[in-house]
């Protein structure tokens, strides 16, 4: 499990959609079952990057990150260590908080005392390697390449 290149699955029968209790739950036992000793702050990039309602299946369940956050107080960090950041939104839409709040992660995340943070209006810093094939240089959020010691990519 402490591989970089761990993928983690969890299977659950289910009979009709997860309720929020469940998604919680697996949220939880993503980052027990990881084991990590996290070093903070801990980034969470959960996919929201678009207005779907949370059980759409098409972006991350705000519930599934509530849980995994849940864990992470749960083993000893604050809120203001665990960051949860996305940047997402579709040609004149990037309204960050309002996409966060359609989709349920701002009920969700305020309940434990989590800011959500705008990756749209967030600086960036080059990596530049000129031995890649292509994108010699990425654009990375210093958000999450400066202030995340660990990064969970939550992709749907």
């Amino acid at each position: 499990m402490q591989q970089p290149e761990t993928v983690y699955l969890l299977r659950i029968e289910l009979k009709a959609l997860p309720s929020l209790d469940l998604f919680r739950m697996a949220g939880r036992a993503l980052v027990v079952g990881l084991g990590g000793s996290w070093r903070a702050a801990v980034g969470l990039k959960p996919n929201v990057v678009l207005r779907f309602a949370p059980d759409s299946g098409i972006i991350t369940h705000p519930a599934f990150v509530g849980g995994m956050v849940e864990a992470l107080l749960a083993q000893g960090l604050s809120p203001a260590e665990i960051i949860v950041a996305e940047g997402g939104g579709i040609e004149n839409d990037h309204d960050m908080a309002s996409i966060y709040a359609d989709t349920g992660y701002t009920a969700e995340l305020a309940r434990l005392g989590i800011e959500l943070r705008d990756l749209n209006r967030d600086a960036f810093v080059i990596s530049s390697d000129p031995s890649r094939q292509v994108l010699k240089d990425l654009y990375i959020s210093r958000t999450i390449a400066a202030e995340a010691g660990t990064l969970f990519n939550v992709a749907k």
